[in-house]
């Protein structure tokens, strides 16, 4: 299984800068993503199962813008986010409480128009589910006979072609009316190869291969409005290949439509020692064309690797010459010209559209880079708004610590010369206490000298007299406890000098 995602400008959403990749899945391998020009392996994707065992992807499919990439399996869907390479990977079940699409997911397709992704399943279903949540929105009937191998959504988004494998047509659903097919288109899938089918870039036109190497072309126009299911028959029919026709793919542009063949083969049994057996088995291939004209074309029989058709020469594979073959070449090269004609008028169209739309989008950017300039600018003045007054603060801030450190410098200067004037006051006052001090201890020691001196006399005066000339004095002495005459004169002077008279 191989799904590719290219970028024609040179760029792919929600990827590297790379011009474009593929995805690939292989049995027993995990999915990988490849350079689509160089073959470099650019990220692996490992889903792992219930038994945490390597499981293969059935299906792959990128989203529209390229940043996930969906996978196909077995009763489920599994998303994986293509700028995280590795195991982590959203889960969608397709498959709740027994109800919904069962089966293995084979196909997947996304709607241009609407976030919708549509899943086919072997077991012969459809189903729409949202991009947003993977919850499904719509199952379509049953109408295969075989398990759905392809999904392609209309450019409109309003319809939805399916085919299956061992089906012989492909059938238009109206999304519009889910479960209502529109017109079926038949062809001829008799084996359980997948072949795949693709539109023009206007929707119009579907072609598709066949198991008999036949292309096939339908005019979907030509559908009745209706829509009672009616079989549509292809309007041009030719043969592409001398085997099955399984791919195809239409240029999104160019009138160009690139094909693919090839199935597994089975070579007859022959025997190696006959000299003619390669030219029996090339006999043989080639009676599935048509009987020989005399119109021819140059194709190498189909092959298979290490068989003796490997080798064969080139033979001749024959057109039949109808009367009506010229009319309809004629017919079809003016058809030719007529959509040469078309398409260059629509892409002179575009092309004004485009140029008109690089004028708009070159306006816009203008007015974007503008605005843009004009926010960075009020940001800029904010921001050196912002920083003048942080600048203004600190240095109003400085300011106020040198006004707070000078004065406080001023203010302990004063208060040292205070302290000097009023420890030189204290001095002096000190000093003057001090003279006064001196000054009345002087005074007290004379009058205390004094005092002794007349106390030392009053004592004699009491030894030398009469003591009853002094019983005053005795009678205190007496009271007070002391003989007169033995006490030391100061303390007995004192006291005797500092008692009250008896009345």
């Amino acid at each position: 299984m191989v799904h590719v995602l290219l970028d024609l400008q040179g760029r792919l959403n929600g990827w590297l800068s790379v011009k474009g990749v593929i995805a690939s899945s292989s049995r027993d391998n995990p999915v990988h993503i490849w350079d689509a020009f160089y073959g470099d392996l650019r990220a692996t994707f490992r889903p792992y199962n219930h038994l945490d065992e390597l499981t293969a992807a059935h299906s792959l499919c990128f989203s529209p813008d390229g940043s996930q990439l969906y996978c196909g399996f077995e009763k489920t869907v599994r998303v994986f986010y293509t700028e995280r390479p590795g195991r982590d990977c959203e889960e969608r079940p397709t498959v709740v409480k027994k109800q919904g699409q069962s089966g293995i997911i084979s196909c997947l397709a996304f709607s241009p128009s609407q976030a919708v992704y549509a899943c086919g399943s072997y077991s012969r279903t459809v189903g729409l589910y949202s991009c947003e949540d993977g919850s499904l929105l719509a199952l379509l009937p049953q109408r295969h006979n075989g398990g759905v191998t392809h999904l392609l959504f209309s450019p409109d988004g309003y319809h939805l072609y399916t085919g299956g494998r061992k089906d012989p047509e492909i059938l238009c659903w109206d999304l519009r009316d889910p479960g209502r097919v529109v017109f079926s288109l038949p062809r001829t899938v008799s084996t359980n190869q997948r072949i795949y089918f693709d539109l023009d870039p206007s929707g119009r036109y579907l072609m598709s291969g066949d198991t008999a190497g036949v292309m096939s072309v339908w005019d979907t126009l030509t559908a009745p409005p209706d829509g009672n299911e009616e079989v549509l028959q292809p309007f041009l029919q030719f043969q592409t290949h001398r085997d099955c026709t399984n791919g195809i793919s239409i240029h999104p542009f160019m009138p160009l439509v690139a094909s693919s063949s090839g199935q597994r083969q089975f070579p007859w049994p022959v025997d190696s020692d006959d000299s003619g057996s390669e030219s029996a088995l090339g006999e043989k291939l080639c009676s599935w064309l048509p009987a020989s004209s005399s119109s021819t074309t140059d194709v190498l029989c189909p092959s298979v690797p290490d068989s003796p058709t490997a080798r064969l020469p080139s033979v001749q594979m024959a057109q039949p010459n109808y009367p009506w073959m010229e009319e309809f070449q004629q017919w079809a090269e003016e058809e030719k010209q007529k959509a040469l004609k078309l398409q260059e008028e629509c892409l002179r169209a575009q092309f004004q559209e485009a140029l008109q739309a690089r004028e708009r989008l070159e306006a816009e950017a203008i007015q974007g880079q503008q605005v843009k300039l004009q926010v960075q600018f009020d940001a800029l003045c904010a921001g050196l708004k912002e920083q003048m007054e942080n600048e203004k603060r600190l240095e109003l801030q400085k300011a106020c610590r040198r006004l707070k450190k000078e004065m406080k410098r001023e203010a302990s200067m004063e208060r040292e010369k205070e302290m000097r004037v009023i420890q030189e006051q204290m001095e002096v006052k000190l000093q003057q206490l001090q003279d006064s001090l001196v000054r009345v201890c002087g005074e007290r020691t004379q009058y205390e000298t004094e005092l002794k001196k007349v106390q030392a006399s009053y004592r004699q005066f009491i030894d030398l007299t009469d003591s009853s000339l002094h019983s005053d004095y005795l009678l205190r002495l007496r009271r007070l406890g002391r003989e007169p005459g033995l006490l030391e004169t100061s303390t007995q002077t004192d006291e005797v000098s500092h008692t009250p008279s008896i009345p």
